[in-house]
């Protein structure tokens, strides 16, 4: 499940067994418009896409009913979270985690200094259309454990930069140059989190 799909193509180009159920949620003009761009075009699963505003509670969770069935999902929303505030995460994560069928869940985080510099530099372009980075929890991927999801593989997005060679010239330099200090600085500034649904481990309720 793919919520917040935007524009993405992943069902038309990835090598996928052609049984495996996929399914794309984002603002019903997204899924409008992106409906009609790829009208002549065949996905390599069974693809479904639902038009819903995530950040309304009850969309939501009428999402999760009607697309979660028994076969184990794993949940993926990238580019999302960060623009969440963080009720509205408390609440995904509940949500999800109520819901047995969603197993594993794929998430990226920023940093909260990362958030400050995106924002303040992102200004314009994020102050036209309404959006702001909002969410960074300052202990990264443990602010779920509580949530009833367990961090099984985190990576920074520094690391998987260098790994396909396309960090920013800058990053590149202090990759080479920097303290070590600085290193562990700039690796926090974002990561890409898979969390597992626990299975023993309660809630924590506000």
């Amino acid at each position: 499940m793919n919520l917040g799909a935007g524009l993405d193509a992943r069902p038309y180009r990835l090598t996928i067994p052609a049984g495996l159920r996929w399914v794309e949620a984002d603002q019903p003009s997204v899924i409008e418009y992106k409906t009609m761009v790829l009208e002549q075009a065949q996905p390599r699963c069974v693809l479904e896409r639902f038009g819903v505003d995530l950040s309304v509670a009850s969309a939501r969770c009428e999402l999760l009913d009607r697309a979660g069935h028994d076969p184990p999902t794993l949940v993926v929303t990238e580019g999302v979270v960060p623009y969440l505030e963080e009720p509205v995460v408390e609440a995904l994560a509940r949500e999800l985690h109520e819901r047995p069928s969603y197993r594993w869940w794929a998430v990226d985080l920023l940093g909260a200094s990362l958030r400050r510099v995106a924002n303040a530099l992102g200004r314009r372009q994020l102050g036209a259309s309404g959006a702001s980075f909002r969410f960074a929890p300052p202990n990264g991927a443990e602010f779920f454990r509580q949530l009833g999801w367990d961090p099984v593989d985190v990576r920074t997005s520094w690391s998987m930069q260098r790994r396909i060679r396309r960090e920013p010239g800058l990053l590149r330099a202090l990759g080479i140059l920097g303290t070590q200090r600085v290193k562990d600085a700039v690796g926090k500034t974002g990561v890409f989190v898979l969390l597992r649904r626990s299975e023993t481990r309660g809630i924590a309720r506000a």
